[in-house]
């Protein structure tokens, strides 16, 4: 045996010429280690090396290569195994030309055993993130002297023969459809960015592939607001931030790609050759730039919600956004405030335009082009594009009349942009209150498509599995019988249970939860909910199906449905006008829109409460709605920075079911040549319409979405409708634009007292 000479770690060249002088055979190493190693001269000397094992960090694809480029004839294994199992218990013979990306771990060695296992120690499913255990003849029997430590990490083997014991090693892994097992990470590296937990070794791996780039670590930091961001150290050629942004955002995320990234010459490595995150230097948001101060009008206008949404004192015309610790949460808030100012800003032109400056130029022309023009001032209107003809307001109005509708309030999507959001009429026939942009409407079982965001968002964390039986993370509630439905199935209405008919009480009448409603307990006047077709036999639309979902979700996270919507919904697509908590009207920033009866009077009650408020149970406004729209089309088609990632909006956008024209909580329709989606509501005293198209183009995006406060707002939809076709708005020619004012009507909801 061979030990490296002290402070090798730090001299590679020193390593190389130990190995060819002592003519080692086997040299194991670290990554971070043989990254320093294939940059220095002196493999041609190693000629007795016929196996290298790396060990102790993840292996990347493309350093396998180099170093396999460097030793054509040398063997290279990745093993894994902490201390607790006598070091290696799995291992993988690194094939030649393998694609870049993690390499994985391998499987067990004869001696040992490993598991993928969940929070409750069951398998996880192919590609699902779960912790690490390992077992067999080299585990160690635990901690000397440390019993409390011993029971936390050596547990019972749930799948192993009497006293058998697992180590739990607090590492991330997934099992490969092949078999083998790929490392992700740590727990304990786990950190919440935006709401959302991720694993920054997530991110690192991704920025291992980059071109150019040598080695790489990812760290949290928390920036002068306090806020939790991610900063990537990078070894490369060139650390060209925005180019690297860009790459990452389309494979990670966006809560995993760095808010910031540092060029370093080199990793700071600790005695035993891995990364020293104490030693990595403060990143310094554009600390080192010469300040230039806007000059413009835009070019003020901008600095000026930048200052105010990073936190800076300035800002100057040559910054980048990004460079301050920009995110996905922080770009929906500028453009927000950009378009209150009258400034048409989208999102693909912030991740375009490397600095203040040159967005400023590219916003001015854009409005120079449109004809448009701003004096910048934080009180203007958003800018409105004019899409419909000048008789629209009156005859609109003349409908509303007649069909006893008190208000309406409409979007308009225009290349994949709102470009209108105007309310009309009042917010209740017996007060002057006007609907507004920002007023709220109860929207019924839109709810369903909104809350279709959050759940993808787990699957996408790997909290959920939409192929993974929902019993798995039900706890409070089971399906009787033990049938199987898929979490899939249930939120694409084929799971097969029976209907429950929807019910709303009065803002003051008791209501029975979610779980009495699934077994038929008092307060709840139905019957138990019970399997009547097998899982993925039937399409029946029946809001029992997001009760469960909702349930499951209470279940799975422990978090309260209206702040889990909230932390992973509302806030990140600013909709703050939105809101899934039922005392809403009392809280709400502007007047809520009252329900009213078929003769345009106000419900008793003004509004009903709902206790299913996954199916039904959102307050929102056309313009939070818009933003949701939008949302899922940017993610469909693979722009950066979005909610979910495309293959995700992908599946939303599918239908399930034949002829059932729904994908996964989401109305969809493709018969017209291409996706249309939404989802259409009804309740006490509302009717909503929600449309948009999706086009294969990024420049193209038509939408509209019709909030009215009447249950005879039927008509109001079909002749909006009607009329934005006609003004050239592009709504789609499939079967589902064409059935607007009748499709997803869903019987009116009775009130359970009665009423």
């Amino acid at each position: 045996m061979v030990l490296a000479p002290a402070g090798a770690e730090r001299d590679p060249a020193a390593l190389l010429r130990s190995v060819a002088d002592h003519r080692v055979t086997v040299l194991q190493v670290v990554p971070s280690v043989l990254r320093l190693l294939v940059e220095t001269e002196g493999w041609g000397s190693c000629t007795a090396l016929r196996l290298l094992c790396s060990a102790g960090e993840q292996l990347e694809g493309g350093l396998a290569g180099h170093l396999q480029a460097l030793c054509p004839g040398m063997e290279l294994w990745n093993t894994y195994g902490p201390s607790e199992c006598t070091i290696d218990a799995t291992a993988y013979r690194v094939p030649s030309g393998l694609a870049a990306g993690p390499v994985p771990i391998g499987r067990p060695l004869p001696y040992a055993g490993a598991r993928v296992l969940d929070a409750d120690m069951r398998r996880v499913l192919v590609g699902v993130t779960g912790e690490l255990y390992i077992g067999g003849a080299g585990l160690a029997r635990g901690y000397a002297g440390r019993p409390d430590l011993t029971a936390d990490r050596f547990v019972p083997d749930p799948y192993g023969p009497p006293g058998a014991r697992l180590y739990r090693t607090g590492d991330l892994a997934r099992v490969l459809p092949d078999g083998t097992i790929q490392y992700v990470g740590r727990t304990d590296d786990e950190v919440k960015i935006n709401g959302v937990r991720v694993a920054p070794a997530e991110a690192r791996a991704a920025l291992l592939v980059a071109p150019g780039v040598r080695d790489a670590v990812v760290v949290p930091w928390r920036d002068h607001q306090g806020e939790q961001r991610l900063v990537a150290y990078v070894v490369a050629e060139d650390v060209d931030p925005a180019r690297l942004r860009r790459l990452l955002s389309a494979v990670l995320p966006a809560a995993l790609v760095p808010a910031l990234f540092v060029p370093l010459e080199r990793i700071p490595l600790t005695v035993n050759g891995k990364p020293d995150r104490a030693a990595l230097p403060a990143p310094e948001p554009a600390g080192d730039r010469t300040h230039v101060a806007p000059s413009t009008p835009i070019e003020r206008a901008i600095a000026e919600i930048w200052s105010r949404v990073l936190g800076l004192e300035r800002v100057s015309a040559h910054d980048n956004f990004f460079d301050y610790g920009g995110d996905s949460l922080l770009v929906i808030r500028v453009i927000g405030a950009a378009r209150r100012r009258g400034l048409p800003l989208t999102l693909r032109m912030l991740y375009e335009y490397d600095t203040l400056a040159a967005l400023a130029e590219a916003v001015d022309s854009l409005m120079e082009g449109q004809g448009m023009t701003t004096d910048a001032h934080p009180t203007a209107e958003p800018v409105r594009a004019v899409l419909l003809p000048r008789t629209f307001r009156r005859e609109l109005q003349e409908l509303m009349a007649s069909h006893h509708v008190p208000g309406v309030s409409i979007a308009l999507l225009r290349g994949g942009e709102v470009v209108s959001v105007e309310g009309y009429g009042v917010t209740a026939a017996d007060r002057p209150e006007p609907v507004t942009p920002r007023t709220a409407f109860q929207v019924a079982s839109v709810s369903k498509h909104v809350t279709m965001l959050a759940v993808l968002q787990l699957v996408g964390d790997g909290v959920l599995n939409l192929d993974a039986d929902i019993n798995r993370y039900l706890t409070t509630w089971q399906v009787p019988d033990g049938a199987r439905i898929t979490l899939r199935e249930l939120i694409s209405h084929q799971s097969g249970l029976s209907h429950v008919p929807p019910t709303n009480y009065l803002p003051a009448e008791p209501m029975p939860e979610i779980p009495e409603i699934l077994e038929g307990r008092p307060p709840a006047t139905n019957a138990p909910v019970r399997a009547e077709h097998p899982a993925g036999t039937v399409f029946k639309k029946t809001n029992i199906n997001f009760s469960v979902l909702e349930q499951l979700l209470l279940d799975v996270t422990g978090e309260p449905f209206e702040a889990m919507m909230r932390r992973l919904v509302l806030d990140p697509l600013s909709m703050a006008d939105s809101s899934f908590d039922q005392n809403h009207p009392g809280v709400a920033p502007a007047p809520v829109a009252v329900g009213h009866d078929p003769d345009g009077a106000p419900i008793p009650g003004r509004w009903r409460v709902r206790n299913e408020v996954a199916a039904g149970g959102l307050w929102a406004s056309a313009e939070d709605l818009a933003k949701v729209a939008l949302e899922v089309r940017r993610a469909y088609l693979g722009e950066p920075g979005t909610l979910l990632s495309r293959p995700l909006a992908q599946q939303m956008l599918t239908i399930w079911h034949p002829g059932s024209f729904y994908g996964l909580g989401t109305v969809v329709d493709t018969t017209g040549g291409d996706v249309e989606y939404g989802h259409g509501g009804r309740t006490v005293g509302y009717r909503v319409g929600y449309r948009v198209g999706t086009f294969t183009r990024v420049d193209s995006g038509e939408g509209l979405i019709v909030l009215t406060n009447s249950e005879n707002g039927k008509q109001v939809n079909t002749f909006i409708a009607d009329t934005v076709r006609r003004a050239g708005g592009g709504l789609g020619t499939g079967e589902m634009i064409a059935t607007w004012a009748h499709a997803d009507d869903e019987p009116v909801e009775r009130v359970a007292s009665g009423e």
